[in-house]
């Protein structure tokens, strides 16, 4: 059949003596379809009918020509409508009949006449099953009720008749939502007239508490042409809603109401007690119906999976929790939409849910409103309010702010964003800006303490106390609240690797005292660095206690319904998995200064089953980062192959120090160096090897490029393949912007020292340089001499980088790098950790460590230093000292500079010149003994730049075996003479050792499993 305007070209209408259709009739209506029949005479001229079909209210005619015989099906109508209808007949024209149409149906050819039409008939069309409601809030009414409200579909004909809801006890193992069509059986089912407005709300009644109940809605419109049959739409989504005891529901109304009037009366400020219990999260199942936890043994090839086919896996996951949030999670946030609250909301899409907000204790005399502030409460590992999630906090909320801490007992603050990100405001600075300064927000008093700025965060020591309690035994009270405050973490981003993060993890979940409150974790918004930290740390607590972890449809689903959008994209979702994935194959790896000795010994044991020790696997998982061509697209550019002693020793293009370049010259912007993080800082050193003939301009200019004061030079000089580099008296190195001049140099006995001067050819800006040539490290018998020596020197020029030269930029210097590394961290932590310096020092260079005796040789020299009792080379180093009170409090916008300081918090580049000099009254002349001298004019000091060892202990030379081979490395052949060994080492620590083994027993040794480096 054919549908056809009643416009089309039709033949004229002939009077006919041949009878026209009759009875016409409609059978089997339905809301878009139905079946027309009608009687005809058996005309042997009749060839067909022609159906006409007019729209009430459009008035639009169609036609439908057929060569069959009724019925007739007629489709495509709109629902509950009104249409008239008459049938036509259709005869034979001499050359005229019927043929096949090109889907093979008969139609009716058009030069053919008509009869006159039927009697019409009127026919109103049924009814459809109306759309979906939208269930919006569904929450606890009272003793045994729950309240739901929902809005009336936006699609349904003539009007909704009835509500039906079900609802049932939810079960986890019962109750996926592919499986709900199956289970409705076991739901029970009210039926609700419905109203006339478009918000509707029901109370279901009779339910048991402490329990957790599934509800949906689905909306019925009743046929107008069937008796006793009602169409029903499709469900809407399921929301959940746990019912508390009938007890439970008193207190906390008897709480809402008795807490106002009594605030801070003569007894204890008010506390917050978590549920007793533990969160029934963990048997919770994945996307996949099986159980949620995986074990630590298969969790490797449970991230490769998902990692497979471009992170197919994990986008699959991350949908499944994104409708999760949408579908099941039941959460008002009524108190966030509040007027008087929306100034105090940093974002307006990120909301405190009601059921989980951190309400604030009335103050008397203020609205009800005060006690808002954006943030939730958080479970962990079993165990309730294990953290409180909150957004960076507003100038106009740190009262508030404040007042959370005092009132929930927190000790550790978690802070994961810097204040400026990317030009835009992330938090607000809601502590003192100076150390040894306080700050008074609303009635808590904040000192700040101390201040201890490393590479990737800063711990912030503060004090604070209650200025308004009214008994005398709180006045001089006070707390310590530790802040530990992240920087390097990117704005939407992740980091570059997950040790340091885990480290930072670590030390600030254990910090946290037993009876200590909640841990305060915020980033910008709250959400997505936030539940990044908390997932990692509450895995990592399951890891120890279970062996396992479920970050799926486990923890994470249930801190989602906490706070919203925790862990914020899919990037941080992988991060996660990445990270614990770390965490199981290298264990803890930081080793307590009285754990180092022994930990030596272990590291030498082998294991029974696979016949390798622990060093071997360390070494398997420091290495295991293996480099594509991408990560070298400037090394491996033609014209730069030339400019590398070993193509083996070239820096990833992420660590890559980079020059200024040259407009036009191709390469212009490259030198073999690499950026090396310190303990201190993300850019501490630059390693690279001796600068040829071919790459001397651009060493300088790396040095100029990147205000670098400092060149430790470990490599032997030799005329024709390793020569000298800098001017020798009486000479100039001439450049496009700057000129580099010879000043002094000092012999002494195991070093050498150089200072030099390169001057702006542009203006009157100069920066000294100081070479100390060490060409016998590291086999001097007094190693750790030449890391105090540099150290010395280098502290007073602290903005630029320390650069660390050897012959191929290989493993002496790397080695050098990570003992001052390690130095301070013995410092600072009282503790060591080789493998983490180790990793990302290959990450940033592969090829630096070629055997496992290059990380035993840090181990060894590092359980010299401490078994021997000699001082630490670099103790009392005011920029590593532990939480020092003398340090320059870090500033307002504490974002990672080119050099790697937290900005702000480093020393303005020092660019010595003349102009410099006349500023502050001084001038730099040479002494008469060779050494230069600054004059004051207020305070005449003589600075002698000839270092020796301090106490004029003279650096003791061994035998020369240096060789020009950049393979041969001759670390570890020396490992004993850096320090004389102890005789007092312990004979037998069994207890220390087997705790060892038992922390470090999950190295992970699959061959295949090689872990990536994020570019």
């Amino acid at each position: 059949m054919k549908l056809c305007d009643d416009g089309a070209a039709l033949p004229t209408p002939v009077s006919l003596v041949e009878p026209v259709p009759m009875n016409v009739r409609a059978l089997d209506v339905s809301g878009d379809a139905l079946s027309l029949t009608w009687d005809y005479p058996p005309v042997e001229e009749l060839r067909g009918f022609r159906i006409f079909i007019e729209h009430e209210d459009l008035k639009d005619v169609k036609s439908i020509s057929t060569s069959e015989s009724p019925p007739l099906n007629i489709s495509h109508l709109e629902p509950y409508s009104l249409y008239r209808i008459w049938v036509k007949g259709l005869y034979e024209v001499e050359g005229s009949g019927s043929g096949s149409g090109e889907d093979g149906t008969q139609e009716v050819k058009e030069d053919l006449r008509e009869t006159e039409k039927s009697d019409s008939i009127q026919v109103h069309t049924d009814v459809k099953a109306p759309g979906i409601p939208l269930l919006s809030n569904a929450s606890c009414y009272g003793t045994n009720q729950i309240w739901i409200s929902w809005s009336r579909p936006e699609k349904f004909t003539k009007t909704i008749d009835t509500y039906l809801i079900y609802y049932r006890e939810f079960v986890y193992k019962d109750d996926r939502v592919t499986s709900f069509q199956n289970s409705l059986d076991f739901f029970k089912q009210l039926e609700v007239e419905a109203g006339s407005g478009d918000e509707e709300s029901f109370i279901i009644e009779g339910l048991e508490g402490k329990t957790t109940y599934a509800i949906r809605v689905q909306a019925s419109t009743e046929s107008i042409v069937f008796e006793n049959i009602s169409f029903r739409g499709d469900f809407s989504q399921q929301m959940l809603v746990y019912l508390p005891e009938e007890d439970f529901v008193g207190f906390v109304l008897w709480r809402q109401y008795f807490k106002a009037a009594y605030y801070y009366l003569d007894g204890d400020p008010p506390r917050v007690v978590a549920p007793v219990g533990i969160p029934d999260w963990e048997g919770e199942p994945g996307p996949d119906g099986e159980k949620g936890p995986v074990m630590v043994d298969d969790f490797p090839s449970h991230v490769a999976k998902l990692h497979a086919d471009s992170d197919i896996g994990f986008s699959k996951e991350y949908d499944e929790i994104q409708k999760y949030s949408c579908t099941i999670v039941n959460a008002t946030h009524e108190h966030s939409s509040h007027p008087d609250n929306k100034c105090k909301n940093r974002y307006l899409n990120i909301v405190a849910y009601d059921h989980s907000r951190v309400q604030l204790a009335p103050i008397s005399g203020y609205k009800k409103t005060s006690d808002y502030i954006n943030a939730n409460y958080i479970d962990g590992f079993q165990k309730f309010h294990s953290y409180i999630g909150t957004q960076g906090p507003l100038d106009e909320t740190f009262d508030a702010y404040w007042r959370m801490i005092w009132e929930q007992n927190v000790y550790v603050i978690v802070m994961i964003t810097n204040l400026m990100e990317r030009g835009r405001r992330k938090c607000d600075l809601y502590w003192p800006k100076e150390v040894n300064s306080s700050e008074v927000y609303g009635h808590i008093e904040v000192h700040l303490a101390k201040e201890e700025v490393m590479a990737n965060y800063t711990i912030r020591v503060m004090k604070i106390k209650h200025l308004k309690l009214r008994k005398k035994k709180w006045a001089s009270s006070d707390r310590e609240i530790l802040q530990y405050h992240y920087t390097s973490w990117p704005d939407h981003g992740v980091p570059a690797h997950p040790l340091p993060v885990l480290s930072f993890i670590r030390r600030s979940s254990r910090s946290n005292p037993p009876d200590g409150g909640p841990i305060i974790v915020h980033c910008s918004a709250g959400v997505g660095r936030t539940g990044t930290y908390i997932v990692i740390d509450a895995m990592l607590q399951q890891i120890t206690t279970k062996y396992e972890l479920n970050t799926f449809f486990g923890f994470l689903r249930h801190i989602r319904g906490q706070r919203n959008h925790l862990v914020q994209t899919e990037e941080q979702y992988v991060f996660i998995h990445d990270a614990l994935l770390e965490a199981t194959r290298s264990c803890i790896t930081e080793i307590p200064k009285d754990k180092i000795v022994n930990f030596i010994d272990i590291l030498m044991k082998k294991d029974i089953i696979s016949k390798i020790n622990l060093l071997q696997r360390q070494f398997k998982l420091i290495t295991s980062f293996e480099p594509n061509d991408f990560h070298f697209m400037s090394s491996r550019k033609s014209y730069n192959v030339s400019k590398c002693r070993d193509s083996n020793l070239i820096p990833v293009e992420s660590f890559r120090v980079a020059l200024s370049p040259k407009p036009g010259v191709e390469g212009s912007d490259f030198i073999n160096a690499t950026w090396l993080h310190g303990n201190s800082k993300l850019r501490e050193f630059v390693i690279t090897q001796h600068p040829t003939a071919e790459t001397k301009e651009e060493f300088w200019s790396m040095l100029w490029d990147h205000n670098a004061q400092t060149v430790v030079l470990l490599s032997p000089i030799d005329s024709d393949e390793f020569p000298v580099f800098w001017p020798t008296r009486d000479e100039e190195f001439d450049q496009e912007c700057f000129k580099v001049r010879f000043i002094e140099e000092a012999i002494h006995e195991g070093h050498s020292t150089y200072d030099l001067v390169i001057s702006s050819r542009h203006d009157d800006y100069e920066l000294e340089v100081r070479i100390i040539h060490c060409p016998d490290w590291p086999s001097l018998t007094r190693g750790f001499a030449v890391l105090k020596l540099v150290q010395d020197w280098h502290l007073e020029y602290q903005d630029g980088p320390l650069v660390v030269v050897d012959k191929c930029g290989g493993t002496d210097a790397g080695t050098f790098c990570a003992l001052t590394t390690l130095c301070k961290q013995l410092e600072t932590d009282n503790a060591i950790d080789v493998y983490q310096v180790g990793k990302l020092y290959h990450n940033a260079r592969p090829g630096l460590w070629k055997t496992e005796e290059d990380i035993m040789h840090m181990y060894k020299v590092m359980a010299d230093l401490i078994s021997s009792n000699i001082e630490n080379p670099l103790h009392g180093d005011e920029s590593s000292s532990y939480i020092t009170t003398t340090t320059q409090a870090a500033p307002a916008m504490a974002i990672p500079t080119s050099n790697g300081n937290i900005n702000g918090s480093a020393i303005p580049e020092r660019r010595h010149s003349a102009s410099d000099c006349q500023s502050s009254s001084c001038s730099l002349s040479k002494s008469g003994g060779g050494s230069s001298t600054i004059t004051n004019n207020n305070k005449d000091t003589a600075v002698n730049r000839r270092h020796s060892l301090p106490g004029g202990t003279p650096l003791l030379e061994s035998e020369d075996s240096s060789s020009v081979n950049c393979e041969g490395n001759h670390l570890h052949d020396h490992h004993h003479n850096i320090l004389s060994s102890s005789s007092s080492s312990p004979s037998s620590k069994k207890d220390d050792e087997d705790g060892m083994i038992d922390i470090l027993q999950h190295f992970d040794d699959d061959d295949d499993e090689k872990t990536h480096l994020t570019k």
